[in-house]
């Protein structure tokens, strides 16, 4: 267990009292994030992944373009 954890990021899920959303660097270890209950743990270079493809959906629904959501698979 890491005991340097780096806090990139808190906050709380809108319209709820219990759910927050954490984001933290274990330094020599890998990403946490936590949602709620949930955590996941994942490397650096499968959080820039999920990084930038929660980017890629997030720009393909405010464009409304839910076509194109799934052809990069």
């Amino acid at each position: 267990m890491n005991v340097l954890v780096y806090e990139l990021e808190t906050g709380k899920v809108s319209g709820s009292k219990k759910k927050r959303v954490a984001i933290e660097d274990n330094i020599g270890e890998g990403i946490h994030i936590h949602y709620g209950d949930v955590r996941l743990e994942m490397t650096i270079d499968d959080y820039l992944k999920f990084c930038e493809e929660m980017n890629d959906s997030v720009k393909k629904i405010e464009q409304s373009d839910y076509e194109k959501v799934g052809e990069g698979q």
